[in-house]
């Protein structure tokens, strides 16, 4: 048994056995699988209910040197279309606001700096949502293998 407080006007303790949880966690285990049979079905099935695109692949010359595009408008889109999205982007701003305003050597955004300060379009357009990217090299080969330093893959966080 799992014995848990809910704190409101009275206090009262609500007791889940065990077994109820492990079903739970049964279900969802068999819906994933259900789901993931095969990376084909599960791609198509990212497809249909998230829309997903696949990465595109770019010949970068003829010696077969290739990269990989991954959309990410769709995905962002995705993302807006959320119900509760918008309305937790806008606290989250606010509060970023709010803290920055007491404490004036913070830079919790890319909106407390020079850079940002200084752009008209921002200043024009005060509601405005930054998307920022974030990029690094990951190296995709073995680490003590001789070929260390010879495939990395540069990735893109938004």
């Amino acid at each position: 048994m799992i014995a848990a407080t809910k704190q409101n006007l009275s206090t009262e303790t609500v007791t889940i056995p065990v077994s109820e949880i492990e079903e739970i966690f049964k279900q969802i285990a068999e819906t994933l699988q259900n789901v993931a049979k095969n990376e084909y079905q599960f791609i198509n099935s990212c497809k249909e209910f998230f829309q997903f695109e696949e990465p595109k692949k770019v010949q970068f010359n003829e010696a077969g040197d290739c990269g990989y595009i991954v959309p990410i408008k769709n995905s962002i889109k995705q993302f807006l279309n959320k119900p509760d999205a918008i309305n937790l982007l806008i606290t989250n701003k606010n509060e970023t606001i709010s803290s920055t305003k007491r404490d004036t050597d913070l830079l919790l955004t890319y909106c407390d700096g020079v850079a940002a300060s200084s752009n008209k379009l921002l200043h024009k357009n005060k509601s405005s949502f930054l998307l920022q990217l974030y990029s690094d090299d990951i190296s995709v080969t073995n680490p003590l293998g001789p070929k260390k330093d010879e495939k990395n893959c540069l990735c893109f966080i938004i």
